[in-house]
Parts: structure tokens; C-alpha cells; sequence
């Protein structure tokens, strides 16, 4: 079905090549091109009328509650661990840093 059309605007696309390169002054230079043009035009929007007929709308929400079932774990593993660390730190005391002598 598509093939068929496709293969006629490539016919077309070598004509419009052939008059670019042998008579750019052509009337049959402005047809093919405006029919290449329009030709385009009806199969892209055939394409997006295909897309979003057969597509199905998927929801940000039910996105991103997926994305929290698959890496819930990981994220609470990576907070307990961050907990455990700040408490780490809590615990040691800081030392001030030294700081060099630059009058020695």
C-alpha cells in the first residue's frame, strides 16, 4: 500500500534532480516539486494519524509510581546507608585542621 506511494515520490524526487540539472526554468521543475512537497505532506500526516491511532496514551503519573516500585529498595538502602554514616560522624569528634606554618 505504502510502498507503491513511496516509490512515486522517489520518481518524482529524481525528476525534480533531472530539471534542476537541465532546465531549472522548467514548468515541470515547479509541478514536481510542489507535488513532492504535497506528496510529503499527506504521507507524514498519514504516519502521525497511524501513530496516535494505534498508541496508547501513557500517563506521567503511572510512570513514575513504576519507577518508585522498581527502585524503592534501592532508594531506602541508600538512605539507611547515608543515616548510618551521618551517625558515624556524629559520633567521632573533628579535629580542627592544621593549618601549615608559613612563617617558620
Amino acid at each position: 500500500m505504502y510502498a507503491e506511494y513511496i516509490d512515486d515520490l522517489n520518481r518524482l524526487t529524481d525528476a525534480v534532480r533531472y530539471f534542476e540539472h537541465n532546465n531549472r526554468e522548467s514548468p515541470e521543475l515547479m509541478n514536481c516539486g510542489s507535488l513532492l512537497e504535497k506528496g510529503g505532506q499527506i504521507i507524514e500526516k498519514e504516519f502521525r494519524q497511524n501513530l496516535s491511532r494505534h498508541s496508547e496514551e501513557i500517563k506521567k503519573v503511572d510512570i513514575i509510581l513504576d519507577m518508585i516500585k522498581a527502585n524503592g529498595p534501592a532508594i531506602q538502602k541508600q538512605q539507611q546507608q547515608q543515616s548510618s554514616n551521618d551517625d558515624d560522624q556524629k559520633e567521632s569528634p573533628k579535629t580542627p585542621a592544621q593549618e601549615p606554618d608559613l612563617y617558620k
